[in-house]
């Protein structure tokens, strides 16, 4: 198993933990009940095969866009 899959079992494992770590996604992390966690979280996990394919869907994303428009997003983030 890599570390991909590893990493979110143990968000599967830990409902409150992965609350904490999206809470920034959602308006209200409330929505994301223990039966939510579990539904998102357990096909990708399901099997080996399953395993795999998120981890190559994962590897797959690609930041060049993003990085391209970041000049035009007006973002008041600063970087180190």
């Amino acid at each position: 198993m890599g570390t991909l899959a590893g990493a979110f079992e143990q968000l599967l494992k830990d409902p409150e933990a992965t609350r904490a770590r999206f809470a920034r996604a959602y308006a209200d992390p409330a929505v994301l009940t223990d039966e939510v966690i579990r539904l998102y979280f357990e096909p990708l996990l399901q099997n080996a095969c399953r395993r795999d394919a998120f981890h190559r869907y994962f590897l797959a994303f690609d930041s060049r866009q993003t990085v391209v428009i970041e000049p035009c997003c007006g973002s008041s983030v600063s970087r180190p």
